[in-house]
């Protein structure tokens, strides 16, 4: 067992009402008769006595955004752990998950504890199945967390089950005292904070909940610089867990829970809504079970499966249009684009020349409704047939401005979007009502503004993003750092990424040059018949290669060990797909 000072994260559970009532569920959803909700005040104080921890400080349910002070929470985590880093979700993306490792790669940093060195994030966390809460929350979760573990539970993915009694399977003490402390769950993965205390595990966490148990240590600060030899008055809870034996896991989908013989009399004394329906399975070890499907900390064969292609909480459902008439424009302009808009928009509105820009599209707003997307053209901008349909494809931030660059080409096989009809000066917006800039302006300041340039003023600069058809068509992350033909590479990273970037460069008919690691014990020697070198004497064999790749986890670490010894940021890339496995 480890300290929870040692751990990567420790989880606040703010809730454990949730949409799904997936297989053997670490937090058991769908055995509580009534969900909790964490008050703000027991909130404050979990965040408060986590001062000092290194690691990621994740909001976790259940289904976190469910939680109806969801906002205030974050905006309080986020008050003592500002995001200093520009979300890369601020342009819109047709490829969210691979973004999303990408963003979490790009502040990942190495540290070291007892056990050996790991890579984690130093920040906020959020853990969401993406449901449509999550769509409302948008900007503020991009703007506020600096890591997310998201999973729509839409793909297969592999529960191992929690609720077996070791005794029910005959595991004796000398093996099960061996087999707990070393528990896969207490080593990977996190303590916890609930409203009845703070715990050294979030699994005995949960059965504290749910059985109603004594509740954890006081939530006060550095409570989780203990250590295993205190962790005594918890430990009662491993003998209700599964988690370190050795059981066959089964789909999250199927919703059943497997639970071993003592556990489902339990179950019963809590009158679990779950057991009620049917949907618990009394799990019998066999011997001759398929051995594939015991799967400790796996739930994916790939990072990528974590959203389906089905779920759309966070894809726009629809555009309205604004179309204004510029100086100069005429009625056959306004037509013109009202022509190309028809049987594309929910609803088109336009404001004419004559008509107060700030008072037209305030109540136009309020007529398309909180959180609708927005489109405000001017007259002679004609769309391409399919331009809704196109953006629907892209998840885009709600809290951005899009000015939309009407290209006269496509490139890269996307539809064009746009047309010029009179000339480039043309201005096309893109923006969504529920914009925290719009919210923090006013409406009275609102009312006020006179031409579309006043309207780009409200945004910050970060959030305003320029889209011409090549941003969309490159929007994908790793399209813009791929491994290329006829490219020589040094790859930093001697170990399982730098094999797999070793063997797609061999693919792209490219040449591993040589590898650098920050381990010294390996340099001298060598990795895949190439020799490994340190940082310093690569820099000093710049000649011989173009690119560095970053084949690690804590890309952040390495980019900033890499700059300071002089190499250039654009000599360095991270293809994400690399770790995406």
């Amino acid at each position: 067992m480890r300290s929870p000072e040692d751990m990567r994260i420790i989880q606040i559970d703010i809730t454990n009402a949730c949409v799904h009532t997936c297989s053997n569920c670490s937090r058991m959803c769908g055995h509580h008769k009534k969900p909790f909700f964490m008050d703000f005040k027991t909130f404050k104080q979990a965040v408060d006595s986590l001062d000092g921890f290194e690691g990621t400080i994740g909001i976790m349910g259940g289904e976190p955004t469910l939680h109806p002070e969801f906002e205030r929470f974050t905006r309080y985590l986020a008050s003592k752990y500002p995001k200093k880093e520009v979300s890369c979700l601020i342009e819109p993306t047709d490829d969210f998950i691979r973004n999303l490792k990408y963003e979490e790669q790009m502040v990942t940093e190495q540290y070291y504890e007892k056990a050996g060195d790991n890579a984690r994030v130093s920040g906020p966390g959020l853990w969401s199945s993406l449901i449509s809460k999550y769509g409302d929350y948008y900007e503020l979760i991009q703007d506020s967390f600096l890591y997310q573990c998201v999973n729509d539970h839409t793909i297969s993915c592999y529960h191992q089950p929690v609720m077996v009694c070791r005794k029910d399977l005959d595991v004796p003490d000398d093996e099960w005292i061996e087999m707990r402390d070393n528990c896969w769950m207490q080593m990977n993965w996190s303590a916890s904070i609930t409203p009845k205390g703070a715990f050294f595990c979030e699994v005995v966490a949960a059965l504290d909940m749910l059985f109603d148990g004594p509740g954890g240590w006081p939530i006060e600060q550095g409570w989780w610089k203990r250590e295993p030899k205190d962790f005594a008055e918890q430990l009662h809870w491993c003998e209700w867990c599964g988690l370190a034996l050795e059981t066959r896991s089964r789909d999250a989908n199927e919703g059943i829970d497997d639970v071993s013989e003592t556990f489902y009399e339990r179950l019963r004394t809590v009158d679990s809504p779950k057991l009620k329906k049917g949907l618990v399975n009394i799990y019998h070890k066999d011997e001759s079970e398929d051995k594939s499907l015991i799967r400790h900390n796996q739930y994916h064969d790939k990072e990528v499966n974590r959203l389906g292609a089905d779920n759309t909480s966070i894809y726009p459902k629809g555009f309205c249009l604004i179309i204004v008439q510029g100086k100069g424009a005429c009625e056959e302009d306004i037509q013109s684009t009202l022509e190309s808009a028809k049987g594309q928009f929910s609803k088109i509105e336009i404001i004419r020349d004559s008509e107060p820009l700030g008072r037209r599209i305030i109540n136009d707003n309020i007529a398309f409704g909180n959180k609708s997307y927005v489109v405000i053209a001017e007259a002679g901008i004609e769309f391409a047939a399919d331009f809704v349909e196109s953006m629907k494809k892209y998840v885009i931030n709600p809290g951005v401005l899009h000015i939309l660059n009407a290209n006269t080409e496509s490139e890269n096989g996307l539809p064009e979007l746009i047309r010029r009809v009179l000339d480039s000066s043309l201005k096309i917006y893109l923006y969504n009502t529920s914009a925290r800039a719009l919210a923090g302006y006013g409406r009275d300041r609102l009312y006020d503004l006179s031409d579309l340039d006043s309207l780009s003023n409200i945004w910050d600069q970060h959030k305003t993003v320029t889209i011409t058809n090549d941003v969309l068509a490159n929007r994908k992350v790793h399209k813009k750092t791929d491994i290329l033909s006829g490219t020589r590479y040094v790859v930093y990273g001697a170990g399982q990424f730098g094999k797999k970037a070793f063997d797609l460069i061999e693919k792209a008919n490219s040449e591993t040059i040589f590898f650098i690691d920050s381990n010294g014990e390996k340099w001298g020697s060598t990795y895949l018949n190439r020799d490994v070198i340190s940082p310093s004497d690569a820099l000093k064999r710049c000649g011989e290669y173009d690119k560095v790749i970053i084949a690690a986890l804590a890309y952040h670490d390495i980019r900033k060990r890499l700059l300071a010894e002089g190499f250039s940021e654009d000599d360095i890339i991270f293809p994400v797909y690399l770790i995406e496995e």
